[in-house]
């Protein structure tokens, strides 16, 4: 990823959010030393004490368990439950979680291929994709904001606690994270590219929308609401590629508004099914390749997402996430001056800063017409606005893909606060600061240490 970046001339900092943009212009050490901080930072932080506790923490009791059964061990070696009524007649034996694609089961499962079935097996996989979630806000940030949009977007990456929390849990969300910022990186290139071409004649290159359709494949895979930011992506590479076709020289070659339609649909659409399809692979071997039963599994899948009314002691509502009012307790053992305990809460100095630089660059985005403020905003409010329509019982934690892009925008932010000031500078640095000291307080109470206030 990083010789892609080094090729490109970073046409998006050339619309930032403050003028001056430096960044961009190539890989020098610093860039790689900023990385090599961040990525080392969230790798600490995701990778330290992961085995413990050592039992079932929330979820994992069913995705740990189901990625144990696709490798083929028995009921009694995974401490798996006795195959429910739906589960049978779809014939998907024991599984608990049929209702959520297989690519994520199948990711904590090779942690458990190499690291046994333990704690540790079944946790490794969302750390080492948490951590590079770290990685890809760096490369996104710095395609969009310059060198130090993408280091302060990465360092918010790698000490968000909602992020760190699901980076050590053998839950899907971190998986489904990885794969929308992955597919947002290719979002900007496929941006760059058009831009560059504009400017002179040039073959069709579905490259990076190829690449975009597999990225959101892989999320959907994961999560069908991965579906919501592969819509937001989709219009906006819609939007440059049909655009671009508009405004096209009469003598330059290349196809139409309608012909770049098609191709882009087919370019984004093709290769994102096939991924879904693929993720399904040992299923489809093991019902003799039946696409009506494929059919009646996902139309179960469907039914169950659209009609869930089971109750849930940590369910929200969507309109409080934001606000950081509802965290949720995924491990508790209470002491008499102090608990071990794993909550899931976000770190409220970073999401309430978030929220008005994320306003402020939707202004910006509406008005301006700034690309890097739209991809970012776009990648907040198509994964979160739609849940707020939503009626059945939700869960603070679909949040995990929202993330990257609020930091994002605080990075942004941030970055226009310090261009041009020194005393702006010196608010931005006070301010990292403080929220690393907020995350040295809280992080016990997100890995399960002791600490005598929470």
């Amino acid at each position: 990823m990083g010789e892609v970046v080094a090729r490109q001339p970073g046409v998006l900092a050339q619309q930032p959010v403050a003028r001056s943009r430096a960044g961009n212009r190539g890989w020098r050490t610093l860039d790689w030393a900023l990385l090599a901080g961040v990525t080392v930072l969230g790798a600490v932080l995701r990778f330290w004490r992961l085995g413990y506790p050592h039992r079932y923490v929330f979820d994992e009791t069913y995705y740990a368990r189901d990625a144990c059964l696709y490798l083929g061990h028995s009921l009694g070696y995974c401490h798996a439950p006795a195959p429910a009524t739906l589960a049978g007649a779809l014939g998907i034996g024991p599984e608990q979680t049929f209702v959520h694609p297989e690519l994520g089961k199948w990711l904590i499962a090779l942690g458990e291929r190499a690291f046994g079935y333990t704690t540790l097996g079944w946790r490794i996989p969302s750390a080492v994709f948490g951590t590079g979630l770290v990685v890809l806000v760096f490369l996104l940030g710095r395609r969009l904001f310059g060198r130090w949009g993408g280091a302060v977007g990465g360092f918010l990456a790698a000490i968000d606690f909602v992020l760190i929390e699901q980076s050590r849990l053998a839950m899907l969300d971190i998986f489904l994270a990885f794969f929308v910022v992955l597919g947002f990186l290719f979002v900007v290139l496929d941006y760059e590219r058009v831009r560059a071409e504009a400017s002179h004649r040039g073959a069709l290159d579905l490259g990076w929308r190829v690449a975009v359709g597999l990225a959101f494949g892989a999320a959907t895979a994961v999560k069908w609401s991965g579906v919501f930011a592969f819509a937001g992506a989709a219009v906006l590479v819609l939007i440059w590629h049909v655009g671009g076709a508009l405004r096209r020289p009469p003598a330059q070659p290349g196809p139409g508004p309608v012909a770049e339609t098609a191709i882009t649909i087919a370019a984004l659409g093709v290769p994102a099914a096939a991924v879904y399809l693929l993720s399904y692979g040992k299923w489809f071997a093991q019902h003799r390749y039946s696409l009506g039963v494929f059919a009646h599994l996902q139309h179960a899948m469907l039914s169950y997402q659209l009609h869930l009314t089971t109750p849930n002691p940590y369910q929200t509502r969507a309109w409080t996430w934001p606000f950081t009012i509802s965290p949720i307790a995924y491990w508790h053992i209470a002491g008499k001056l102090n608990a071990h305990q794993i909550l899931l809460f976000p770190n409220p100095g970073v999401w309430w800063a978030a929220l008005p630089a994320g306003a402020w660059m939707l202004y910006r985005a509406v008005r301006g017409r700034h690309q890097a403020e739209r991809i970012v905003m776009s990648g907040w409010l198509v994964q979160y606005l739609p849940w707020l329509a939503v009626s059945r019982p939700l869960f603070f934690f679909y949040m995990t893909p929202v993330t990257p892009f609020m930091d994002l925008a605080l990075a942004g932010g941030l970055l226009a606060l310090a261009t041009g000031s020194a005393f702006g500078k010196r608010v931005v640095v006070v301010y990292l600061l403080g929220m690393a000291a907020l995350l040295a307080y809280y992080y016990p109470g997100l890995v399960g240490a002791l600490h005598p206030r929470l």
